[in-house]
């Protein structure tokens, strides 16, 4: 008796919920989503990164390991209204069984953000 009760207020529950998501814009708080720095202002980040492989190419008796961790530290500019400058560059620190241990930098990334349109 009480799951005849309980279908139609989930079922009603589930179709108020779909109006109310579609009637409101979502815009998460941590993403880039037109988010500029302001006009001659600077915005810095860092990141950091982890990955561990297995080199041992598919031989059961080995047990080779790579470890790379990366930083990469960021700059923003925001040099016009609508325009950004950015610069990203990464660092890593490898530690290979195959290679041995390496520090050095990455591909460095220059680049420019154009907000072209914004919905308001």
């Amino acid at each position: 008796m009480k799951l005849k009760q309980l279908l139609p207020a989930v079922v009603l529950l589930g179709a108020v919920s779909l109006v109310y998501a579609q009637s409101e814009t979502i815009k998460p708080l941590y993403v880039k989503d037109n988010s500029m720095p302001e006009l001659h202002a600077f915005e810095f980040d860092f990141l950091g990164s982890y990955t561990r492989f297995d080199e041992s190419k598919n031989v059961s008796s080995l047990k080779l390991r790579r470890n790379d961790y990366t930083v990469t530290p960021g700059v923003r500019f925001g040099a016009y209204e609508n325009l950004t400058l950015y610069a990203n560059v990464p660092y890593s620190f490898i530690r290979s069984d195959v290679l041995g241990n390496k520090n050095g930098f990455k591909d460095v990334t220059l680049g420019a953000e154009l907000l072209a349109y914004e919905y308001t």
